[in-house]
């Protein structure tokens, strides 16, 4: 037979142990310490056991709390994504349909635009056609050879320019062609009672070439686009940038280089 195993007596029941014996308790000592080395290892070893089993039991379900908290969440931002790009979709579909029926409007509002801009042009041709026609009547004659109107205002003013014309153009005009008369400061604005062919205002306008020198201008009357056209191309002709500048029937026309045939200018 083998020799008996030696019971391991636990360091801190050795030191229970001492303690009781110098109260003088020493058999209930060797009793205790026999009892707790008998039953105080096994005891402990299944506490630690049970308590391994809960903490494992209690880690199991810690996780598995864990992962179907995670779980449940991600579910709910993948859902609630999906419904922001479902949402996101639907707007940009919505407005992608709201932009090409703008485009497709302003495309209209652009053609209606510029339809009625070209009628516009087109109205105001005629209307600037219309006022020049009723303007046809009328000459202008200006420059320094014009004295200036005398301050008191007694002028026979017909009078004096049938003078100036038979001084210089040689020519006697008819006064019962003569409408009306108007006078400026060195400009004087004369209506006569038709502008056709072999008219006195005809052919004063068709001999104003002959005034050259004189220091007297006939011009016709012009409409304010008209005129503005005149003037614009008069300063380009003192610049050198175009060869003449002149007047037909209310028409202007502009030669840009000697030799060439007068063009109309319709516009600004």
């Amino acid at each position: 037979m083998g020799k008996p195993k030696r019971k391991n007596v636990s360091p801190l029941l050795k030191e229970a142990a001492k303690t009781r014996r110098t109260d003088g308790n020493e058999e209930d000592d060797v009793e205790l310490l026999e009892e707790d080395s008998t039953t105080g290892p096994d005891t402990g070893d299944g506490v630690i056991a049970d308590l391994k089993k809960f903490i494992r039991a209690e880690n199991q379900d810690s996780r598995k709390c864990i992962t179907e908290e995670i779980k449940r969440c991600t579910e709910e931002r993948m859902t609630a994504l999906e419904n922001s790009l479902s949402f996101a979709l639907t707007v940009n579909e919505t407005l992608s349909k709201r932009l090409v029926t703008v485009e497709k409007r302003a495309e209209q509002a652009e053609q209606d635009f510029l339809r009625c801009a070209k009628r516009l042009c087109t109205l105001e041709s005629e209307l600037d056609d219309i006022q020049q026609s009723k303007m046809m009547d009328w000459l202008i004659f200006s420059g320094p050879a014009v004295p200036r109107r005398p301050r008191n205002g007694r002028e026979n003013t017909p009078q004096m320019l049938s003078a100036m014309l038979a001084q210089l153009l040689e020519f006697q005009i008819d006064m019962d062609q003569i409408s009306e008369v108007h006078r400026e400061d060195r400009q004087i604005r004369v209506r006569f009672v038709t502008s056709r062919s072999g008219s006195d205002r005809d052919i004063l306008f068709r001999n104003k070439t002959k005034l050259r020198g004189t220091g007297l201008y006939i011009r016709e009357s012009l409409t304010k686009q008209r005129l503005t056209i005149f003037n614009e191309l008069s300063l380009m002709k003192r610049e050198k940038k175009i060869a003449t500048v002149l007047t037909r029937s209310g028409t202007v026309f502009v030669v840009v280089s000697q030799g060439e045939r007068p063009r109309p200018v319709r516009g600004e």
